[in-house]
């Protein structure tokens, strides 16, 4: 049988180095975590129908953006073809 071997306080010196900054960073991020998760519950999510709605809407605004910007550069590269002919 082995005998309990209870650590002294020299074997826990190294074990208990955290030093007290190390502590109060772990605490306040523990504290905004709980935090985020109080103001999760206060938000009000859409609906799937909204998402989507709104998804579709950001997806034609971004064509037409692309569309737009895309006529702009190949009007200008032409242009800037006739002049350089």
């Amino acid at each position: 049988m082995q005998a309990d071997i209870k650590p002294t306080r020299s074997d826990l010196e190294g074990f208990m180095s955290i030093s007290c900054d190390t502590i109060y960073i772990i605490m306040n991020i523990v504290n905004y975590l709980k935090e985020v998760r109080v103001e999760l519950t206060k938000v009000t999510w859409p609906t799937r129908k909204e998402a989507t709605y709104l998804t579709v809407i950001i997806l034609v605004a971004s064509l037409a953006t692309g569309l737009y910007i895309g006529g702009l550069d190949l009007a200008f590269t032409s242009l800037l073809g006739l002049f350089l002919k």
